[in-house]
């Protein structure tokens, strides 16, 4: 059967094991008629519910199928319906069993979405609504059936076969089809109406991701990595020390921890750091902690002689004489004995414009003593479209990312198309109630005038967004970006710009231009001129 999206997230989760398994045998099922499956449909709820989640949809022709996945033992007690971990602790509790949440899901997709753009498919088509169980056995089935978990429409531990599932479906349709339904059995839907359906529905799974997912990123940015851990450990030996990572590798996160610590222990600690976006972010990480956060046009007005140890954050922007020798007068040991952190994207410079000197860099290099530099590899914030498509177009180093699954693609859209992305987005339940607040709007350094002047660059600017240059951004991330491109720009200052953009997203990112066949060419010729 195909499945949309083709991939499916886990964020490395064990709890996702049974929508896994699931999946792969849905994969193996084959309908006599014609069929799709859809999963992790998210839909914005009503005044009962906040939001509504269907695991998986299955359309069929003669019937609609929605299914609740559990991986966990299920059992009931006193009206609540109890998920176990695997040492049988509690998970989690509901009001509403397996089988509720999925006719309540699938019943409120059918009236508030399929009758709403297909309003001709009313009183054509059933619904039926089945559970799968991964940890539940023939002998706890018994015990939970009860109008609330009928038995027919439960898939048990031992029939997650493509035949177990199979005959499950079709008993589950036979469980909702009464007598009278079956004697006046809906006409269904045709092949092009299944199809029509699956790919009005697409759009907005292939640029949706669970709310697991989601915490899964948001978790894995703010607990440091085995490769963090090899670093804090290498800076106690180590009084000067350049941290090489590219995007997403949580530079400024290790930066932060670091700079706790040192402030607790009664150090003068500086931050320096270009983008004035990142300075007010760091401002405000740091509220409850004494240290200094400053740019480089700062620095003369600091006393000198002032600091005890230096942070540089965003630091292959800061590798110019003036900066070099303004800090040496600002620490007490001068930037030769004082202990000092580099941080940056060394390796990552594409655009024909750069701010980072060669020579200051070797130069500071050898203020380390030992010539050397602490590679971070591991991605903590893209998904792995997101950094499969930077390294393919931008030929940039991006790490091994630790999210599992696939994600949204990167997707490069007409500007016409705008207002029905930011609507199709808005949608999506794990942005929260303020969606606005998720996202940013980019466009290239030194473009300014011609992003407000377009018609999307107004459009952006009266919907109330983040709007930001693509310098002015780094260091900063949002969960979906929209990247604008100019129609004139040189090919090695777009690969610049591409990466500095949609590296900044953690899930969501679209690629938006006037001419969308024109930039895909472009986008095309960077690929082959990196092979």
């Amino acid at each position: 059967m195909k499945i949309i999206p083709s991939y499916i997230w886990d964020g490395q989760k064990p709890g996702n094991q049974a929508e896994h398994r699931f999946f792969e045998i849905l994969q193996k099922v084959h309908f006599p008629e014609k069929s799709i499956a859809l999963h992790s449909q998210n839909l914005r709820g009503d005044k009962k519910q906040s939001w509504y989640e269907i695991d998986f949809l299955i359309l069929t022709q003669t019937c609609i199928y929605g299914v609740e996945v559990k991986t966990g033992f299920l059992s009931s007690r006193e009206g609540d319906w109890r998920v176990h971990k695997s040492n049988m602790n509690i998970a989690y509790t509901k009001k509403k069993s397996p089988y509720v949440q999925a006719k309540d899901a699938t019943l409120y997709w059918r009236d508030n979405w399929l009758f709403k753009y297909f309003p001709e498919l009313r009183g054509r088509v059933d619904c039926a609504f089945m559970v799968a169980l991964f940890q539940n056995d023939e002998s706890s089935l018994q015990t939970l059936n009860c109008p609330e978990l009928p038995r027919e429409v439960v898939l048990g531990d031992q029939e997650f076969t493509a035949d177990g599932l199979m005959k499950r479906l079709e008993e589950t349709k036979d469980y909702h089809l009464t007598p009278t339904k079956r004697r006046a059995q809906s006409p269904g839907l045709s092949k092009q109406e299944v199809e029509f359906i699956a790919n009005k529905l697409r759009p907005s799974l292939e640029q949706s991701y669970p709310a697991g997912a989601r915490n899964f990123l948001l978790k894995s940015q703010h607990e440091l990595t085995e490769e963090q851990y090899r670093l804090l450990d290498t800076l106690e030996s180590f009084d000067r020390l350049l941290i090489d990572g590219g995007a997403g590798t949580g530079k400024t996160f290790v930066l932060i921890h670091l700079v706790r610590k040192d402030v607790l222990a009664g150090k003068a600690v500086l931050i320096l750091t270009r983008p004035e976006k990142l300075r007010s972010k760091l401002q405000q990480l740091l509220k409850d902690v004494d240290v200094c956060i400053l740019g480089p046009e700062d620095l003369a007005n600091v006393e000198d002689n002032r600091f005890d140890i230096l942070y540089v954050d965003e630091g292959q922007d800061l590798c110019d004489e003036q900066t070099l020798h303004e800090l040496d007068k600002k620490l007490r040991g001068g930037m030769e004995s004082s202990r000092w952190r580099w941080f940056g994207d060394f390796q990552n410079q594409l655009g024909a414009k750069l701010h980072m000197s060669e020579e200051v860099f070797e130069f500071i290099k050898g203020l380390t003593g030992n010539n050397s530099i602490f590679p971070l590899k591991r991605n903590v914030r893209n998904t792995p479209n997101v950094v499969r498509w930077l390294e393919a177009i931008c030929h940039a180093r991006m790490g091994e990312t630790v999210m599992a699954g696939a994600g949204p693609e990167v997707l490069i859209e007409n500007e016409h198309r705008f207002s029905s992305l930011l609507e199709q987005v808005a949608s999506n339940p794990v942005l929260g109630d303020s969606p606005t607040e998720s996202t940013v709007i980019i466009y290239p350094e030194g473009f300014a005038g011609e992003f407000n002047s377009s018609t999307f660059g107004k459009e952006a600017l009266n919907a109330n967004l983040l709007v930001s240059d693509s310098e002015s951004f780094k260091g900063l991330e949002s969960e979906v970006v929209y990247a604008w491109v100019p129609q004139q720009i040189e090919d090695s200052d777009l690969k610049d710009y591409l990466y500095k953009s949609v590296s900044r997203a953690r899930a969501i990112c679209f690629v938006m231009t006037k001419n969308k066949d024109s930039l895909m060419k472009q986008a095309m010729r960077l690929q082959e001129s990196n092979q």
